[in-house]
């Protein structure tokens, strides 16, 4: 009688801390001006959501790598964290303002959207230095 009350109150706190988990659906950017032609590098980063991911339409970006996935998991303290990163390198030869849209995550119960970004594209110069990277954060 004892072990089953002690099993069910950790099966109990085990769904309470699944149900509290912070969720979040963010992507980041390398950079948010680039030269046509130059690569960079987009990000989505998935934190305690399950279901399938389904990229945007990156036109008018080439994929010229990607994806790639990363995913870890962790227990602390009995708080779980699951995280997938899928990221892509990018390139495109028109120059001009270009929103990319957002990413979807299709749960049981739910649709999660990336939010969408921006990226400026500038005619490439033939001297010069690259712009340096920054690592540009939207969180839903």
């Amino acid at each position: 009688m004892k072990t089953s009350l002690i099993t069910i109150w950790m099966l109990v706190q085990i769904v309470t801390s699944a149900i509290c988990q912070e969720q979040s659906f963010t992507v980041r950017l390398s950079h948010d001006t680039v030269q046509t032609g130059q690569p960079f590098r987009i990000e989505y980063e998935i934190l305690n959501l399950n279901g399938v991911f389904s990229p945007p339409d990156f036109h008018p970006f080439m994929i010229a790598g990607g994806p790639n996935t990363a995913s870890s998991f962790s227990m602390i303290n009995g708080k779980v964290t699951q995280k997938m990163t899928y990221s892509y390198t990018l390139r495109t030869a028109e120059a001009g303002e270009f929103t990319i849209q957002p990413a979807k995550i299709q749960s049981e119960n739910d649709l999660w959207l990336s939010p969408e970004v921006q990226i400026v594209v500038v005619e490439s110069k033939t001297s010069g230095t690259p712009s340096k990277a920054k690592n540009l954060e939207y969180k839903k």
